[in-house]
């Protein structure tokens, strides 16, 4: 699970946690009973999952739960690290079945032969840098880029929608998923599936890099207003980013629709976080303590609860970086757009792991 705990990480006690007493433990709980539940029913022979299944499932007080089977371990090495929280949201947006003048950008399935290099046994044949190809026939090449997707016909995929405003378009990509709401009334949600496998690029810092926007302004907002006022550079800028993302129709078979990480994982609102899986185990509990944006104008707030480690994005690389989930539609969109903050961060361990970890 994590690389090198003794470096950055202290044992310390529940009672050292600040607020600890005064959070809803609830919520943390369910949101980690979702998580492990969608574990289980993809690894059912799992001990670790199955046993801690069974230990919520057999528990009655969720406080009481995490108190005595996690160990918290404060993150210290602030000097050598630096933190970065954020924020991500389901976004809405008008889309249509069928491509018109008004509706022009495609949301793509995956192409039928990206392949995960990981899935690839021809290892000869691999070009390295890179986490998909595309097979034809007996030779793996490297994938589009979004300038080429956006230019040309994607071919052997598969259009999933088509979607009005090509900002909030890429943006979608860059939240995961989002919520369609069709012409003809009807409305679907569509979650990640795979992407092109290029490195991601912040096209924020590329705006702040050429001068457009001001470092300390630079949030969802202003990159939208940015291109709204500027709609002849849109593509070029947008085309910095060659990651691509592509989607796939979430089909909910319960009445009580949860939006979809990465992972796979139901989230939820101010609970669900995500962040460096190649550090943290899915489903690891995160005491995060940091401020977030109001609802109110010009305000913000102390963020003080225990989140639960459930997704990941391309940009979301290190120890003390991560990113909240705020929820579904406008008004979520609007807080999110708008974190941008240090914080201070505690990891649950099971008891059953400190013996390993140390």
């Amino acid at each position: 699970m994590m690389h090198n705990l003794k470096k950055h990480f202290k044992r310390i006690s529940f009672k050292e946690i600040n607020g600890w007493d005064h959070d809803s433990h609830i919520e943390a709980y369910e949101a980690l009973k979702r998580g492990i539940i969608f574990q289980y029913r993809h690894s059912p022979k799992s001990k670790k999952i199955s046993s801690l299944l069974d230990k919520i499932h057999n528990s009655k007080n969720p406080k009481y739960f995490f108190e005595q089977n996690y160990i918290p371990y404060k993150f210290f090495d602030y000097d050598k690290i630096t933190s970065l929280f954020t924020g991500y949201y389901e976004p809405y947006l008008e889309a249509s079945h069928t491509r018109s003048e008004e509706y022009y950008i495609p949301l793509y399935a995956p192409p039928k032969n990206l392949i995960k290099c990981e899935n690839i046994k021809i290892k000869s044949n691999m070009i390295t840098g890179y986490t998909h190809l595309l097979q034809i026939d007996n030779k793996f090449i490297i994938p589009p880029t979004r300038e080429m997707i956006n230019n040309f016909t994607l071919e052997k995929t598969d259009v999933l929608a088509w979607l009005k405003d090509p900002i909030e378009a890429y943006f979608m990509h860059i939240q995961g998923s989002g919520k369609l709401i069709f012409t003809d009334g009807t409305s679907k949600i569509f979650t990640y599936a795979a992407k092109n496998g290029f490195p991601y690029t912040s096209i924020g810092k590329v705006l702040v890099s050429l001068g457009f926007i001001e470092e300390q302004e630079i949030s969802m907002d202003a990159i939208k207003n940015w291109f709204k006022n500027n709609s002849n550079k849109m593509n070029d800028i947008l085309n910095k980013n060659k990651s691509y993302i592509f989607f796939k129709q979430h089909v909910n078979e319960n009445n009580d629709y949860h939006a979809i990480g990465q992972t796979g994982i139901e989230l939820t609102p101010e609970r669900s976080l995500a962040v460096d899986l190649s550090i943290y185990d899915i489903n690891t509990p995160i005491w995060l303590e940091t401020i977030t944006p109001s609802k109110k104008i010009s305000c913000i707030e102390k963020f003080q609860r225990l989140m639960i480690a459930q997704d990941t994005g391309s940009a979301i690389k290190g120890f003390i970086r991560g990113d909240i989930f705020f929820g579904s539609g406008y008004d979520a969109g609007q807080i999110a757009g708008k974190m941008k903050e240090k914080g201070n961060i505690i990891i649950f361990l099971l008891k059953d792991e400190v013996d390993f970890y140390g």
